[in-house]
């Protein structure tokens, strides 16, 4: 990362109104695109701290990420308006938010959270945590209301574009019997009731933490955060499952929800959602890898999808 550690502490002790006696700074264990450290501070006042920092412009990202996220897509804003005014003051478990920096003219955007321990959902078999999930997930869509200038909008132009960009890298002819499904999804997918998502609802961004004998959902990484259905988070989250656990994971959130839809509605929906995010991935650029968690058969899955949707 491009911040030396003078800067980082002249930074941080604004940010915490305290000098910085101590400040030890590596490499973050949690894989990411951006640049990513863990920081562990001792201020003047005797706060002992463990941060995260994140630099969230465009140059710190990988050059494998580089390749499959569109530029026109990326604000260095949002993640930092998700935690410091649409999270904050939930209290959903959501790691705390300890201040940014946001310098336009040196490109410098730093996000600094609370590290948050646990382990991160997919590396979990326990059907009875990734059900909590689902439900902690309804309470986010219902309890938390979209504010800032800098949300993602999950409208028609944006789903139409992941499917152009498909049809570049798969080709039109492979996607023939996905395209007229995934315009009836997108129609659908635009009648749908809008609101605050995270945009990157997969087990990977998710952590769990036992604690005190409750559980601690924490999901991280809101660069994707937006306005759109709800259910294209859920639609991440059982990304992978098959059709049994779908059903309970899709259940577990309906059940949630204090005003639940129609069950024939509600899954119709899902599938149109969980088409959308097949066509997404479909769309990442060719010389792109994803990591080992989102490596599924996403063409599989589109052409189940669109099948069961009508082709």
């Amino acid at each position: 990362m491009s911040a030396s550690t003078p800067e980082l502490r002249s930074e941080l002790g604004r940010l915490l109104d305290a000098r910085v006696e101590r400040l030890e700074r590596r490499p973050h264990d949690y894989r990411t695109s951006f640049g990513l450290e863990t920081l562990e501070l001792v201020l003047a006042d005797g706060r002992e701290l463990r941060l995260v920092f994140k630099d969230l412009s465009r140059r710190s990202l990988d050059a494998n990420a580089r390749r499959a996220k569109p530029g026109s897509l990326h604000d260095p804003l949002r993640e930092i308006e998700a935690y410091a005014h649409v999270l904050a003051g939930h209290e959903l478990g959501t790691a705390a938010y300890y201040g940014s920096v946001v310098d336009r003219r040196r490109d410098r955007y730093w996000l600094f959270i609370e590290e948050v321990p646990g382990v991160v959902l997919w590396q979990v078999g326990e059907h009875a945590t990734w059900r909590a999930v689902a439900r902690w997930l309804a309470v986010l869509h219902q309890s938390v209301r979209p504010r800032g200038r800098s949300l993602l909008r999950y409208d028609g132009e944006l789903y139409r574009a992941s499917l152009e960009r498909a049809r570049e890298f798969v080709g039109a002819a492979v996607l023939n019997g996905v395209a007229g499904a995934h315009k009836r999804a997108l129609a659908a997918l635009e009648e749908l009731p809008a609101g605050f998502v995270h945009g990157d609802f997969y087990p990977s961004n998710v952590i769990v933490h036992e604690r005190d004998g409750g559980l601690r959902i924490c999901p991280i990484d809101w660069e994707a955060a937006g306005v759109g259905s709800g259910l294209l988070d859920l639609a991440a989250l059982v990304a992978g499952w098959g059709d049994g656990g779908v059903a309970e994971l899709a259940f577990a959130y309906r059940e949630a929800l204090e005003q639940p839809p129609a069950e024939k509605e509600f899954l119709h929906a899902l599938d149109c959602c969980r088409l959308h995010l097949a066509v997404r991935w479909l769309g990442s650029s060719p010389d792109w890898s994803p990591p080992r968690e989102h490596s599924q058969d996403w063409l599989g899955t589109a052409m189940r999808l669109a099948e069961r949707l009508g082709g």
